[in-house]
């Protein structure tokens, strides 16, 4: 069995969180997330398209949350891809971090200035 899983999660408890993932194949899909207290959802899958799958759940317990997808039974051929984990009780589509422009911004300006440097015209 495969499964994805990412551990020690600060969340906020009490807080509202929702997990996502895309995926397809036939079996049953696993989604779990929380601390002490755990929300587990297994939903019957059977498609080649990509579909989104979301779990809402309470960060509960303790602040250190883990998150899992994955297949529920032996020979379930499932594939997970875009997995999320948001603030919210609402699943959005994927967007790029705010961070990730500055830092593409920045390195642009630097290329810029050296083309201009070196003779060159942007």
């Amino acid at each position: 069995l495969i499964t994805i899983t990412q551990n020690n999660i600060p969340l906020v408890v009490g807080k509202e969180y929702i997990l996502s993932c895309y995926a397809r194949g036939k079996g049953t899909l696993m989604q779990s997330a929380g601390g002490t207290s755990t929300t587990v959802k297994y939903t019957a899958i059977e498609h080649t398209d990509w579909q989104k799958y979301t779990l809402p759940f309470t960060a509960q317990g303790t602040a250190l949350q883990s998150v899992y997808f994955g297949v529920r039974y032996q020979g379930d051929s499932i594939e997970v891809c875009g997995m999320k984990l948001e603030i919210g009780n609402r699943a959005t589509s994927w967007n790029i971090c705010p961070k990730d422009i500055a830092d593409h911004e920045e390195r642009i300006k630097a290329l810029e200035a050296a083309i201009l440097s070196l003779g060159g015209e942007t």
